[in-house]
């Protein structure tokens, strides 16, 4: 695979390019190191239903952001690139690099209004 096939459209709302600048209702996550659970940074995140989270890959190694249910998948991310998902439904949302299975973080999604949904 060559570094240039790897911009697109993903699964769902998903997007993998250069790393952008963020805007409202985008929370970055920064991929920094294979240190466990502390190779993303924030983690764990929460963002509200509709908020996008940006990962970026700002380390000289290849990671991937891969929920553990399958519902967002980076692909691999070079140095400098990004993948951004939009989540549309509360919950928590585990996720890890498929490259380095040791990395971990979660995502919590809460409502407009910060609460649990009844």
């Amino acid at each position: 695979m060559n570094v240039g096939d790897i911009g697109g459209k993903g699964p769902r709302d998903s997007v993998q390019d250069p790393a952008p600048i963020p805007g409202n209702g985008t929370v970055v996550v920064s991929i920094i190191d294979n240190a466990g659970s502390n190779s993303y940074n924030l983690n764990p995140v929460e963002v509200k239903v509709g908020e996008t989270v940006t990962w970026v890959n700002d380390d000289s190694n290849i990671y991937t952001a891969t929920s553990n249910d399958g519902i967002f998948n980076s692909d691999v991310l070079f140095e400098g690139q990004s993948f951004s998902y939009t989540f549309d439904e509360e919950g928590e949302y585990p996720y890890f690099c498929d490259i380095h299975p040791n990395m971990v973080g979660t995502v919590m999604v809460v409502t407009q209004d910060g609460e649990p949904e009844a």
